[in-house]
C-alpha cells in the first residue's frame, strides 16, 4: 500500500511516517508539495472525510479500520460520480458504460492541459 500525500508537514514529521512505514506503507509525496499535483486524490480523501470520517470519534485504528473500509468499499462499487457520468468507479474501469467528460473546465484552463470540449471516452471499447 502507498501513502500519498502533499507533503504536508502533518505527513512529514518523523513520527507520523514511522508509524506509516510500521504498518506497512510506503510513503509517496507530491514534487513540490502543490495538492493540485494530485487533484483525484485530494477529492477521495475529501469525499470520505466529509461523508463519512467526521461523522465519528474514533477511539483506536480498530474503530476507524470499522468505518473507513466499508466507505472504501461504498466509494467504488455503489456511489455514482458525476465525473464518472454517473456510474461508479468500479463500471467506469470495467467499461460498464460511456464515459463522458464531464470536468469543470475552469480548473483545466487554469492549467492549460485540458481535454477538448465534447471529448467522449468509450469506457467499454476493447
Amino acid at each position: 500500500m502507498i501513502h500519498h500525500s502533499d507533503k504536508g508537514v502533518q505527513y512529514a514529521y518523523p513520527a507520523y511516517t514511522e508509524i506509516v512505514r510500521n504498518e506497512g506503507m510506503r510513503i509517496s509525496m507530491t514534487q513540490n508539495g502543490d495538492p493540485l499535483e494530485n487533484t483525484l486524490t485530494e477529492r477521495v480523501n475529501g469525499i470520505l472525510k466529509q461523508e463519512w470520517l467526521y461523522l465519528h470519534d474514533f477511539a483506536d485504528i480498530r474503530a476507524l479500520r470499522a468505518v473507513l473500509e466499508p466507505a472504501i468499499e461504498f466509494y467504488n462499487t455503489r456511489r455514482p460520480h458525476a465525473s464518472n457520468n454517473f456510474l461508479t468507479p468500479q463500471q467506469a474501469e470495467r467499461g460498464q458504460g460511456i464515459l463522458e467528460n464531464r470536468w469543470k473546465k475552469k480548473s483545466w484552463k487554469a492549467r492549460g492541459d485540458y481535454p477538448p470540449q465534447g471529448d467522449v471516452l468509450e469506457a467499454n471499447r476493447t
